[in-house]
């Protein structure tokens, strides 16, 4: 049975679905968040990621390498029990189904990190294993702090004020691949991009000017897996609608997944409860079907071949859809949920 020091996740990361009013109004998750990621389910919209490092009102997408704006299309602001929006039709459109992933990081929170050779501002939730951090790199090999009291095991990093790909580590590629978040692109194989060395307990490793222009201000959000709450491995597939079993040692209520084999790019994938098919109200069931693609501005995608078990300790692939199942293919993920006993023994229900 999987233990945790993490008592209550929804204290850490929250998933919700709202439907869109176009009236500024608050959105209520029982804990203040640093970065949120939503998304128009039933609309062509951008993902629109908000973060406290660089502030409220202001938008970054995934699906895009457009450089950071202040539209309104964004979160307003930061409150202790949610975040709040304006009337922006992108975000808060009338009628539209949207879903958001809420991390907390340093609850506003930040500090001045001199462990890497480029200084950084960092907000960081050491305890649930996530951080971000600002920094400006010069053009050589060089390191920036992360804030984590280990080393991350996948990065999202761009420079935010250019028109720049956000650039993605992940422990199951290795130190010398990348994968660009906006694109269906195959890993690519870069030793500067890493300076082909691992992250380490203190910071990342980077040849400056690979995520962006040497002298611009950078930003990167970092997560580590920790026991019982989150998970950052891989899997393969079986193309097989009986599929791999993936243990995690906790319920997920988020799971990221993306193809690292060569040959075939495929579409970045985000499975959670509040993706529902009936707006509004989480998938009480399995299998879950509906996914969002964050690398497109596609709607909510609903095919059957995109099937999946939330089990009480793991998720099982139900579906033989390419972007997460096929045979012998390699797949990267991030899973965040809740363990089955915390350290405070409260049981996690099962499904």
């Amino acid at each position: 049975m999987a233990y945790t020091g993490i008592n209550k996740a929804s204290d850490n990361f929250v998933s919700t679905a709202y439907t869109g009013n176009q009236t500024a109004r608050t959105i209520t998750l029982g804990m203040q968040p640093d970065f949120v990621w939503t998304k128009a389910r039933n609309n062509a919209h951008n993902h629109i990621w908000t973060d406290s490092l660089t502030g409220a009102g202001k938008r970054q997408t995934s699906n895009t390498s457009n450089a950071q704006d202040t539209t309104g299309a964004s979160v307003a602001s930061f409150i202790s029990t949610g975040y709040t929006l304006t009337d922006n039709s992108t975000i808060n459109g009338n009628s539209d189904n949207n879903v958001s992933f809420a991390w907390k990081a340093g609850a506003g929170t930040t500090s001045n990190n001199t462990n890497g050779t480029w200084t950084s501002t960092v907000s960081a939730n050491v305890a649930a294993g996530f951080s971000m951090a600002t920094f400006t790199p010069t053009a050589a090999a060089a390191s920036w702090g992360h804030g984590l009291d280990k080393a991350p095991e996948m990065i999202f990093v761009r420079g935010y004020t250019g028109s720049n790909k956000w650039r993605i580590y992940h422990k199951s590629m290795g130190n010398t691949y990348y994968r660009d978040l906006n694109t269906q692109s195959d890993p690519e194989s870069n030793n500067n991009m890493w300076s082909a060395t691992t992250p380490d307990a203190t910071k990342c490793y980077q040849y400056g000017g690979q995520s962006g222009t040497a002298g611009q201000p950078h930003q990167a959000f970092h997560w580590t897996s920790k026991r019982g709450y989150s998970l950052i491995s891989s899997y393969y597939g079986n193309g097989n609608a009986d599929g791999q079993f993936v243990y995690c040692g906790f319920k997920p209520a988020f799971v990221f997944i993306f193809y690292i084999s060569s040959g075939d790019g495929y579409d970045y994938i985000m499975y959670s409860p509040k993706i529902p098919t009936v707006n509004s109200a989480s998938v009480t069931q399995n299998p879950l079907t509906n996914i969002i693609e964050a690398n497109t501005t596609d709607n909510e995608n609903t095919g059957s071949n995109f099937k999946m078990d939330f089990l009480s300790n793991g998720f099982k692939c139900r579906g033989t859809e390419s972007n997460i199942n096929s045979n012998n293919k390699h797949y990267a993920f991030y899973a965040v949920g809740q363990s089955l006993v915390g350290t405070n023994n409260v049981p996690c229900t099962a499904r």
